[in-house]
C-alpha cells in the first residue's frame, strides 16, 4: 500500500486504524503490526512518523445525559475523555446519532504517536472520518476506513470458502497439509488490476 501510494505523494505520516482488538493484544499491535509498518517504510525509504490507533466498538460502555429526570442520548458527535484509562491517550467517541435508546460510544486508545497530537486534533480527524460511508449523509459509529476493511474481509471469507467448496484442490498446502496462507493471499488478491485505486465497497 505504501508502495503504491508513494506514486502520487510524497508520505510523512502514516495513521494506522485497527479494530477488534482486545487490551491484552495492544503490545502484539505495536510490537508486530506497527514495526511491520516500520520496517515496510525503511525498506523503500520513506522516512514517516506513524501513529496506531485502537477502536474498540465491542465494549458495553454507554453515556446519557439527563436533563429534568429524563435520560437521553449524548448528541451525535460527543467525546468524553472522564473514565479512561490512566497511561494513554483515550476517549470515548458518539459520532453518530441513536434512532432507539442509548448510543453506543467507542473507545478510542491511541498506542503509538509519532506526531504528538493534541487530543482534540485527534477527535477532529476520526470524526471527519466518521462522515466518509458515502452511502448515509450522516456520521456513522465507527471511522468509514473500518467499516471498508469489514466489508473486505467478509468478501474475502466468502471468495476462499467459494474456493474451497469449487475448487479445494487449487488451495496452496504444505506437505504436512495446511495452508500456505501467502500463497493463498497472493492467488486471490488483486494487486495487480485497477481495483486496488478505486473505492469499490460501497
Amino acid at each position: 500500500m505504501l508502495q503504491e501510494a508513494r506514486k502520487y505523494r510524497s508520505i510523512k505520516n502514516v495513521i494506522l486504524i485497527r479494530d477488534a482488538v482486545s487490551e491484552g493484544e495492544y503490545d502484539m499491535v505495536l510490537e508486530d503490526e506497527l514495526a511491520a509498518v516500520d520496517q515496510t517504510a525503511k525498506d523503500l525509504n520513506i522516512k514517516a512518523k506513524l501513529v496506531g490507533i485502537i477502536v474498540t466498538k465491542d465494549g458495553n460502555t454507554r453515556h446519557f445525559n439527563v436533563a429534568r429526570g429524563e435520560i437521553s442520548s449524548m448528541p451525535p458527535r460527543s467525546f468524553v475523555s472522564f473514565g479512561s484509562r490512566y497511561g494513554f491517550t483515550q476517549f470515548f467517541m458518539t459520532a453518530h446519532r441513536s434512532f432507539a435508546g442509548t448510543a453506543k460510544s467507542v473507545m478510542i486508545t491511541v498506542i503509538r504517536d509519532d506526531l504528538g497530537l493534541a487530543t482534540a486534533e485527534l477527535q477532529s480527524f476520526l470524526l471527519g472520518l466518521t462522515h466518509m460511508h458515502q452511502i448515509v449523509t450522516a456520521p456513522v459509529s465507527i471511522p468509514a476506513p473500518l467499516y471498508q476493511a469489514d466489508v473486505l474481509a467478509g468478501r474475502g471469507q466468502k471468495v476462499f470458502r467459494a474456493l474451497k467448496k469449487y475448487a479445494e484442490r487449487d488451495i496452496p498446502k504444505r506437505d504436512d497439509g495446511t495452508i500456505e496462507y501467502m500463497q493463498l493471499s497472493n492467488l486471490l488478491n488483486f494487486n495487480d488490476a485497477n481495483l486496488p485505486t478505486t473505492r469499490y465497497t460501497a
